[in-house]
């Protein structure tokens, strides 16, 4: 008979990781941030997780030390972190090496910990940085019923990501979102896009159709405008639209949060349903 797996999300944001791995029926012995915010949204969604504020990049003996008091030695031990992408993204202007540094602290954490599995979720460009003995994947989240072309690399070991749509399945905003059809009456007379991001003034923004999977979702607005003889923005999408084209449609929001941090938990987290397939991979495989 199988162990049972027992995970420590660390940066675990507002909990997109923790929430697949749950539904795969993994058990979260501890979650950690150094973001209060993210920890509240956490709490409100799992609140029978154990969440922590911790400054993380110290000791890792101490640290390690820590972790292994949460575990159940009898059980398989699955370690997942998503560490801070902001200086390692290509739309960042921060500087590679600074972002780097919470990355590799977890991989020597891991290193250190020797896991029975282990899981990284961070922006492509982290790959990079990595030397030849980090194994990784490169993931399209539309590529698991996500309705979002969000790129991402997964580095780790114990697990397999098993695609399980193909791109002529891909999932649309309208499929995910089909209130949209009749609050936006979209006609070939009336059609609509979903601007993502802004260009320089005079050049088009990026913006896509919302019969096909949405942009990656980040801290930026995505308007909705209205495309006739004039362009006419209609609203945003709401942060609950934002979070179920982020894969997680049953996601409580705390709207007493500031609407800026709670858009910073949503476009940072890790969708859903990919760690709920690697969660279901480690089961298959200890």
């Amino acid at each position: 008979m199988n162990r049972g797996v027992e995970v420590i999300d660390l940066f675990c944001g507002g909990g997109g990781a923790s929430h697949g791995f749950l539904r795969a029926g993994l058990n979260i012995v501890l979650a950690v941030d150094s973001w209060e915010v993210a920890l509240d949204i956490h709490r409100l969604n799992h609140p029978n997780v154990k969440c922590e504020l911790i400054e993380l990049g110290g000791s890792i003996p101490i640290f390690a030390r820590y972790l292994r008091s949460k575990l159940n030695p009898l059980m398989h031990f699955h370690l997942h972190g998503s560490p801070p992408c902001q200086n390692i993204s290509t739309a960042s202007m921060g500087d590679p090496k600074d972002g780097m540094i919470l990355v590799n602290w977890f991989l020597d954490l891991v290193a250190y910990m020797k896991p029975d599995s282990w899981s990284l979720e961070n922006v492509l460009p982290t790959a990079k940085h990595f030397d030849s003995s980090t194994p990784f994947v490169q993931v399209n989240a539309a590529d698991y019923g996500v309705p979002q072309k969000r790129k991402r690399i997964f580095a780790g070991e114990g697990w397999v990501l098993t695609p399980t749509h193909t791109s002529t399945g891909w999932v649309s905003v309208l499929d995910a979102l089909p209130h949209l059809k009749k609050e936006l009456n979209i006609t070939s007379k009336s059609p609509i896009r979903i601007v993502s991001r802004r260009r320089k003034k005079g050049e088009e923004p990026q913006s896509y159709d919302p019969s096909d999977s949405a942009h990656t979702i980040t801290q930026v607005n995505h308007i909705i405008e209205r495309l006739d003889s004039n362009i006419e923005k209609v609203r945003s999408l709401s942060l609950g639209e934002c979070a179920t084209l982020q894969g997680w449609p049953e996601m409580l929001i705390d709207n007493t949060i500031s609407k800026k941090h709670l858009q910073t938990v949503i476009g940072n987290m890790v969708c859903p349903p990919i760690t709920y397939q690697m969660g279901l991979s480690i089961k298959e495989l200890i």
